[in-house]
């Protein structure tokens, strides 16, 4: 069965309303009594596999992956492991990026360049792979150029979770390489909450502003 895209994107207001309702219901499915250990264990395996959907270049599929971490995350990691959830934002925000959602790409961006900003390189982790935090906001600070001028995000390179820079693989031979999101995000947001993240009313008012 095809999947209809949407040929314009969609916009940061349907897309965070998507994204709320997406993890707001991954919440639900986790419950309250799950163990820990199990779902950290869940957190590994669903790392592993929006990291292959990411370099399959399925891009919908790997960010609804990375909406189950970041349900995880929020229930079993300490609220000040800044590292961790600005990672997964990061990731959604490239995700976004690659699928022409620059406006709301931007916002998850900047997201994570505040959580970054906030945490720090523990110093057994300093010692042996320098600033990872730096090299990190160093990154998403150039993707955020490409943000700015509507150009897709280098794929050839990726930076690794010690915030190395590495050669990505190959995108298979059958890749679709769509660049849209799917008209389930759009429903999604029409029938969910009319949340907003507190980050998102200063990014969608910038959005607005006239560029430089």
């Amino acid at each position: 069965r095809g999947v209809t895209v949407s040929c314009m994107p969609l916009g940061i207001e349907t897309v965070s309303s998507a994204v709320y309702d997406k993890v707001s219901r991954h919440h639900a499915q986790i419950g309250h009594n799950v163990d820990k250990d199990k779902l950290l264990e869940l957190e590994g395996r669903l790392q592993e596999e929006s990291k292959n959907l990411y370099h399959a270049h399925k891009w919908e599929e790997a960010m609804n992956t990375f909406l189950q971490i970041l349900a995880i995350v929020e229930k079993v990691h300490p609220p000040k492991d800044y590292e961790t959830r600005g990672a997964i934002v990061n990731n959604i925000g490239a995700c976004l990026h690659n699928l022409g959602e620059f406006d709301a790409a931007q916002a998850y961006y900047e997201e994570a360049i505040q959580f970054f900003e906030k945490g720090t390189t523990p110093l057994l982790d300093k010692m042996f792979y320098g600033n990872i935090n730096q090299r990190r906001l160093h990154w998403i600070k150039a993707r955020l150029v490409d943000v700015t001028w509507k150009r897709q995000p280098e794929e050839e390179y990726y930076l690794d979770g010690w915030g190395l820079k590495r050669k990505a693989p190959p995108a298979p031979k059958d890749a679709q390489d769509s660049r849209a999101l799917s008209e389930d995000w759009s429903e999604r947001a029409a029938s969910g909450s009319e949340y907003r993240p507190s980050w998102l009313s200063s990014a969608a008012s910038q959005s607005s502003s006239p560029g430089f």
